[in-house]
């Protein structure tokens, strides 16, 4: 799967992202961004890889409508789609791969 990396967007500090998959595009607030971040990112790259595009996007979004409709703030929603929290957990290893599983 190609994908472009894109790093020192600096339209993304505002809003306090570190980075944000735009498929096929990785953002990066930081020119250089630290590897825990980098892998958090890929592994959503092979989230998209293993579900798609369209049904990851349509997931994340419908989850996080789901949590903020709940009455969960920006942040407790963000952690509660299935997407983060899968990357959250396994960001610090390097080694895991989103493919092996489902």
């Amino acid at each position: 799967m190609n994908f472009i990396k894109v790093r020192g967007v600096k339209v993304l500090k505002p809003f306090k992202i570190e980075a944000i998959v735009l498929f096929p595009f990785v953002l990066f607030a930081s020119s250089e961004p630290d590897e825990k971040i980098d892998n958090h990112e890929r592994i959503h790259l092979d989230q998209i890889k293993r579900d798609g595009v369209l049904m990851f996007y349509s997931r994340y979004l419908l989850e996080y409508y789901r949590s903020r409709r709940r009455g969960l703030s920006h942040d407790l929603a963000y952690r509660a789609i299935s997407y983060e929290k899968e990357a959250y957990q396994h960001q610090k290893d390097i080694l895991y791969r989103v493919a092996d599983r489902k």
